[in-house]
């Protein structure tokens, strides 16, 4: 309720009681997901559905998070002061505390850089209830925490028994928080935290350049309105695809011919070529019995082989500088692509909607592959859980 009244004009204020002032440059961690952090976070989750976890690309990518925390943006947030931001269930920002805590350290107050944690309560309350846990004395000193009533809409969302519900922890550090206990009419929700965030980060835009940065995914796709906001506001945002693709990227291959013979781009070619480097990927994953899971890696592969092809047609166009769904909202509003000429999830697309708006056929692509995707893993569990319940009944019989 204290967080629903905070208007962007009060944000300069709560810069003030959090310490955040000498900082050259804000670089936001949008919430990446369904990385090497989800068996911590849900620890059950291997066991019930082996399609959620990540097998050996586990280790793989834990590697890469790790080496893109330490080699790219630890030094940039040295060089630069910067505030960094984040959540605590975001790979990106839990790879960037481990190898930033041991300089935090060494450095004392003297080190160039501050961390800014948002937190949820609701991912936070399992732990929150055990002694010995880092966020236990933290809840213990909060009174407004402690009257939260969090445990039926948490039931709700998660399962009855606690057994599934979030365990995620403070992480280890020296940071400021704030914390959301993302509860609206008895249910759990992520909104007003997150229309916060974008205030909070906007009003530093005013005086700070400000990136963001983002990879793996979010459960069907729930942060794609917040990294929306962000680009809407007119800060930059980095998509970073997390995908080994070898033998999956016939698109940027076929750019990267076209652009040493520097031969004219068919984006009809090259669209259709991205929809089935994206498809064999995914069935990759599916056939080895993983769900994938990963759509921000997708929207990023989808945007940079748009980029590459304007870039290969020479074509000055602010797009190459949107956000995928601004570019398609710019789009629609104007004449230029007939009612007719879209749509949407369903249906083969007139052959020059590639040519005459490839923003919104790349768009329809990645959402057909997530429904697709949600739709393999609904599938994958309603077996396992028919093939159980015949088993079950067939040793009580």
């Amino acid at each position: 309720q204290q967080a629903n009244r905070l208007t962007k004009d009060r944000m300069p204020r709560i810069c003030d009681v959090m310490g955040v002032h000498g900082q050259k440059m804000v670089i936001r961690f949008l919430p990446s997901r369904f990385g090497p952090m989800n068996s911590r976070i849900f620890p059950s989750e291997p066991e019930r559905w082996k399609c959620r976890t990540l097998g050996n690309y586990e280790h793989v990518l834990s590697e890469k998070l790790m080496l893109l925390a330490k080699e790219v943006l630890l030094p940039l947030a040295v060089q630069t002061n910067a505030l960094i931001i984040g959540t605590e269930s975001c790979d990106v920002m839990n790879a960037f505390m481990q190898v930033a805590a041991p300089l935090q350290r060494q450095l004392g107050s003297h080190c160039p850089f501050k961390v800014l944690f948002f937190l949820q309560a609701p991912r936070l309350e399992y732990r929150a209830k055990r002694d010995g846990s880092c966020i236990w004395n933290f809840k213990r000193q909060c009174k407004q925490w402690q009257e939260a009533a969090l445990d039926t809409a948490i039931r709700k969302k998660y399962g009855a028994h606690d057994c599934f519900h979030p365990q995620v922890d403070l992480a280890p550090g020296d940071y400021s928080a704030i914390m959301f206990e993302c509860l609206s009419e008895g249910s759990l929700s992520e909104k007003v935290a997150n229309s916060f965030e974008n205030d909070f980060i906007s009003s530093l835009a005013d005086t700070h350049p400000v990136i963001g940065l983002q990879t793996l995914g979010s459960g069907q796709m729930t942060t794609v309105p917040t990294a929306a906001d962000h680009a809407s506001r007119g800060m930059p945002l980095l998509l970073l695809d997390s995908h080994q693709r070898d033998g999956h990227r016939t698109a940027k291959a076929f750019l990267e011919e076209c652009r040493k013979a520097r031969q004219e781009v068919d984006l009809v070619k090259v669209m259709q070529m991205c929809r089935a480097d994206i498809e064999s990927l995914a069935k990759d994953w599916h056939d080895s019995g993983r769900s994938e899971r990963h759509s921000t890696s997708t929207i990023a592969y989808a945007k940079a082989v748009l980029s590459e092809a304007h870039k290969s047609e020479n074509r000055k166009t602010k797009q190459r500088s949107m956000w995928i769904w601004q570019a398609i909202k710019g789009k629609i509003s104007t004449d230029e692509v007939a009612p007719g000429d879209v749509t949407l999830v369903e249906g083969v697309e007139p052959a020059n909607l590639a040519k005459r708006n490839p923003y919104i056929e790349a768009t329809n692509m990645i959402l057909k592959q997530v429904g697709a995707c949600e739709e393999w893993e609904a599938k994958y569990m309603l077996n396992k859980c028919s093939s159980t319940m015949e088993k079950i009944l067939a040793a009580t019989s």
